[in-house]
């Protein structure tokens, strides 16, 4: 069963959500799939940094729900030194 078919319509639902985020000043949106984790963070009066460790953070934590266990990463700290 694919997830659209899982969702039983509900896809409009999703839609409609993410159209009034991408109008929203603050937002988070993460995808989750098979081929891995992708997120994008805006607003909220995080720097770029900031948003970036919130996405590792999200996919730390989606990864142990799914008992995948925790993939380290690198800091943007680390990275910038």
């Amino acid at each position: 069963m694919t997830f659209r078919e899982a969702l039983h319509g509900g896809d409009e639902e999703i839609r409609r959500r993410l159209e009034a985020l991408m109008d929203s000043e603050d937002a988070v949106i993460v995808l989750a799939g098979h081929g891995g984790i992708t997120s994008y963070a805006h607003g909220f009066g995080i720097s770029g940094c900031q948003a970036e460790m919130l996405g590792q953070e999200l996919e730390s934590a989606i990864r142990l729900a799914g008992g995948i266990g925790r993939r380290t990463a690198d800091s943007c700290e680390r990275r910038a030194s």
